[in-house]
């Protein structure tokens, strides 16, 4: 009888001890996670609650901040006035919605054995 007590005696000792552990990594857990959010705003951005900004966007403005530099042409596209080529498909279409016959087609025959 006094085996069974001390297996009892030890097995609440150990799911008290996992209790209190558990218990202990979320306080741990909970704490490094309770942080206050960020605030997105438009007129003066990014900001965590604290002094100072970390983050600041542009006036609001119609006008670019930096001017776009005009597009260059690749040297090897020189200016060429003629015409573009234009290459045809290479399969047979069907002519007034009719479909084409099938030609080269290889014919199945049956082996005898």
């Amino acid at each position: 009888m006094s085996s069974i007590h001390s297996f009892k005696s030890a097995a609440a000792l150990i799911v008290v001890s996992l209790a209190m552990a558990c218990a202990g990594s979320n306080v741990f857990a909970a704490s490094s996670n309770t942080r206050k959010p960020v605030i997105l705003d438009t007129q003066s951005g990014i900001s965590d609650g604290q002094s100072g900004t970390v983050l600041q966007t542009a006036p609001l403005s119609r006008q670019p901040i930096v001017e776009a530099q005009p597009i260059a042409t690749p040297v090897e596209l020189a200016p060429n006035p003629s015409l573009p080529i234009v290459v045809a498909p290479y399969i047979q279409l069907p002519v007034g919605g009719t479909p084409a016959q099938p030609q080269g087609q290889p014919v199945l025959a049956p082996r005898h054995q």
